[in-house]
């Protein structure tokens, strides 16, 4: 069901926004003129697998390591 995938999802962004927070805070530290690279990154990142969700792929499997792209047929 997609607002199950909907709901992992949330908590996959929430995992990773964490983590990203923690190695921005690095990041800004040690090198400053990267962050603009990097933020945009975690955009990407964060935006891409609710875009394949809109666009009627399921996006949970799309973020696993062997997913596969598979769209429903509802």
């Amino acid at each position: 069901m997609w607002i199950i995938d909907a709901l992992k999802l949330v908590g996959w962004q929430a995992l990773q926004a964490t983590l990203l927070f923690v190695a921005a805070g690095w990041l800004v530290i040690a090198n400053r003129v990267r962050l603009a690279w990097f933020l945009k990154g975690i955009l990407r990142m964060v935006v891409y697998p609710f875009v394949l969700l809109a666009n009627g792929y399921d996006a949970a499997e799309a973020l696993k390591p062997t997913g596969k792209l598979v769209r429903y047929e509802d």
